[in-house]
């Protein structure tokens, strides 16, 4: 399980929780769900606005970390959540040396960071055109990964599916809307945790 972050001060925040599954089904209320291997899971979310749309909290940086880690602490996952991708802007510089990821690194929230290159954030958005379509069985089975979200990521399953095609790039969407969760899943489907070789000396 890891976490995925894009980040806004007077643009909503969004904060998602992840699980992938290895091919080994989990059964809950008599279904089972990851029986294909690569199935992803949005299973929490917190989602930075006032309730007017698309406005964000103007919350500090190391609020956000805090808020993080006691919204882990209260759905019993704290220490247990592996670090994940956020937005490249949040290792930018500002005040001379400090960045937001550092602020958050300060509360104990720690990030890596995404590839942002030339067709990325297409190639993001036909990941999750391409997991979604995958959930879905055909002919009473599915040989595809998928993308579920969970009933309760409310502010995902109110945005995501709902963003406008940009007029300009039709594969892209409309970045002055909503799409602060859908950043946020782009840059988890795109995503590759950095593996840590321990070596004996």
């Amino acid at each position: 399980m890891n976490r995925a972050y894009d980040h806004g001060l007077s643009r909503p925040f969004s904060v998602g929780w992840w699980a992938q599954s290895n091919g080994n089904p989990i059964e809950m209320f008599g279904k089972k769900y990851g029986e294909v291997a690569g199935d992803i899971f949005l299973f929490d979310e917190y989602y930075g606005c006032t309730g007017d749309e698309n406005k964000g909290l103007n919350m500090p940086a190391r609020d956000i970390a805090r808020q993080i880690r006691e919204h882990e602490k209260e759905i019993g996952l704290r220490g247990r959540i592996k670090r994940g991708p956020a937005d490249s802007a949040i290792f930018s510089k500002y005040d001379g040396q400090k960045t937001v990821a550092g602020d958050m690194r300060k509360e104990g929230v720690y990030w890596d960071g995404v590839d942002k290159s030339a067709g990325s954030r297409v190639q993001g958005w036909q990941q999750i055109r391409t997991l979604l379509e995958g959930s879905i069985p055909k002919q009473g089975t599915r040989e595809d990964k998928g993308l579920f979200v969970c009933e309760r990521c409310t502010d995902w399953r109110r945005t995501v599916p709902n963003l406008p095609r940009n007029d300009k790039n039709l594969d892209d969407v409309n970045s002055e809307v909503e799409d602060h969760a859908g950043d946020m899943t782009r840059y988890r489907l795109r995503w590759t945790r950095k593996t840590i070789i321990q070596r004996k000396w």
